[in-house]
């Protein structure tokens, strides 16, 4: 029986086996469990280096991350239209369809993912009117900014331990998790979208910070001090961490404000959060730590945490059964972004 450890397991028979539910209590009772910790996170750099990581690449100068960040490239022009429609209540249908048929690359991309087996339909979906009347407006939007984030997704940010396209398919499988634990702990369609979205954006500031320390020749993995959160060794080593990156990302693609604060805390949660945004980012945590622990676009020297215990499924309202399925269903989840690529 193949062993879940904080390295993760591949996906073939040896991930379905270490998934199975009759393996979820061995895989609950390890040593890798932590706490469901609460803090700040401001970047600080300050204190000893317990990353095991030089601490020569220490206090980046602010004046450079907001220069990287700037060259990030905008969300498509349709995409911030789509977003900044939300809220209103003259949008339709009619409209979406308009909007989104602008740009015909994210209109065939966004008909090809909801024909695809993360939303199963009894008829092909042939028009983004017909695809609004079957999942919704909101739906539609995660949809939207899924696809039209691929490209940006893409980037080479090997520095963290992800191979090829992995940041993509693991925000991808992230984002699928995120929504699946939602539609499990029983809240409604817009949570359940908020969380695929939160899902799919969280690493943003990985864009920025990756090709900074690739191009120091900084390199973070698993083999050194393990169980050390990522955020503390990105402070430590550079003296920013990628989620106070990730709120400047958020600022400047003018991102609502509940999936700002899931990009910039889903590592530390404030205790002064209320229970939705609780809710949010412990589902999340869960959803990320088993897309880390299914080693989902990243090596086996990986340097993400993958610690659940019983606190952060409490926070997220999931209960043993709920967890036992998710695990379960993980697998199908990552083939099913794989053929997404």
């Amino acid at each position: 029986m193949a062993m879940i450890d904080n390295r993760g397991v591949s996906l073939d028979k040896s991930m379905r086996q270490s998934f199975a539910p009759q393996n979820l209590e061995l895989f609950m009772a390890s040593d890798i469990f932590k706490r469901f910790r609460e803090g700040s996170s401001e970047p600080s750099g300050e204190g000893e280096d317990e990353s095991g990581i030089s601490t020569a690449y220490r206090r980046i100068r602010e004046a450079e991350i907001l220069a990287a960040i700037d060259r990030l490239p905008a969300l498509p022009l349709i995409v911030q239209r789509i977003l900044g429609s939300l809220g209103d209540e003259k949008t339709d249908a009619r409209s979406l369809d308009a909007l989104i048929s602008q740009d015909m690359v994210i209109a065939g991309r966004v008909l090809k993912l909801v024909n695809s087996p993360f939303y199963i339909q009894r008829n092909t979906v042939t028009s983004i009117q017909q695809a609004v009347a079957l999942i919704g407006q909101r739906s539609l939007r995660s949809l939207v900014v899924a696809v039209s984030s691929r490209d940006i997704m893409s980037a080479d940010i090997s520095a963290y331990g992800f191979e090829g396209n992995g940041l993509w398919l693991n925000s991808m499988v992230t984002a699928a998790l995120a929504r699946r634990a939602a539609e499990l702990v029983g809240v409604g369609r817009d949570v359940c979208d908020e969380a695929f979205v939160a899902g799919l954006l969280r690493d943003v500031g990985m864009l920025v910070l990756g090709p900074i320390m690739k191009a120091k020749g900084l390199v973070m993995d698993g083999t050194t001090s393990r169980g050390i959160d990522i955020i503390d060794r990105e402070r430590s080593a550079l003296g920013f961490d990628h989620g106070w990156v990730g709120e400047r990302v958020a600022g400047k693609w003018k991102l609502a404000e509940s999936l700002t604060l899931a990009i910039g805390r889903h590592h530390r949660v404030p205790s002064s959060l209320d229970d939705h945004q609780r809710r949010l980012l412990a589902l999340l945590r869960v959803a990320e730590r088993v897309a880390y622990n299914a080693r989902a676009g990243v090596g086996v020297n990986h340097p993400f945490d993958t610690a659940i215990d019983a606190p952060l499924l409490r926070a997220a309202g999931m209960t043993t059964d709920g967890f036992k399925t998710l695990v379960a269903e993980a697998p199908n989840i990552i083939e099913t972004a794989r053929g997404e690529l």
